[in-house]
C-alpha cells in the first residue's frame, strides 16, 4: 500500500482533477445536456435532465476537492504557527 499523501503535495500534472479540466468538463456536459434539452423530444429533456444531474455531481467533487486542499492548507499554518 503506497504512503498517503495530502493533495496539495501531488503535482498538479498527476492531479486527475484540476480547476481547467473541471471547467473543461462542466463546459461539455452543459453544451451537451443543451444540445440534447434542443433536440424537442421528451427523450431528449430526459437525458439533458441526466446531464444536469451529472454537472452537480461533477460541482460537488470539485468543491469537496478544494475542500479537503483547503483543511490541508490550515492544519499547514497551525502546525507552523505552533513551532
Amino acid at each position: 500500500m503506497k504512503e498517503p499523501q495530502r493533495f496539495l503535495d501531488i503535482p498538479r500534472e498527476r492531479f486527475p482533477l484540476t480547476a481547467v479540466k473541471c471547467h473543461q468538463l462542466r463546459n461539455n456536459i452543459r453544451a451537451a445536456a443543451i444540445g440534447f434539452d434542443n433536440l424537442g423530444t421528451s427523450s431528449g429533456q430526459t437525458v439533458g435532465r441526466e446531464l444536469d444531474q451529472a454537472e452537480h455531481h461533477l460541482d460537488r467533487a470539485w468543491n469537496l476537492i478544494v475542500g479537503i486542499e483547503d483543511a490541508e492548507r490550515r492544519r499547514e499554518w497551525a502546525d507552523s504557527a505552533t513551532i
